[in-house]
């Protein structure tokens, strides 16, 4: 079932640079594919994972309970190497 997916997939992708370039016909699958991304990935305008420290850390930089503040105290030491 996979095998006859691949290959048909395979003969659309052959037919389709047969009848334009290979640079056009990449560039059609790249915005196809952009569109179903766009389509399953929506915007998020709040922190998340990791990112979640890091806003709480611009809010108050000297916070130091914050286990991002590291980042603050370490990243001259780490230009200076």
């Amino acid at each position: 079932m996979i095998s006859t997916f691949i290959q048909k997939t395979n003969i659309f992708c052959l037919r389709l640079e047969n009848r334009f370039n290979l640079l056009l016909t990449s560039a059609i699958i790249g915005v196809v594919i952009l569109c179903f991304d766009m389509l399953y990935i929506t915007p998020s305008f709040e922190a998340a994972y990791h990112g979640l420290q890091y806003s709480i850390l611009s809010n108050n930089p000297f916070n130091f309970p914050n286990r991002m503040h590291y980042a603050i105290a370490f990243c001259p030491l780490l230009l200076a190497m």
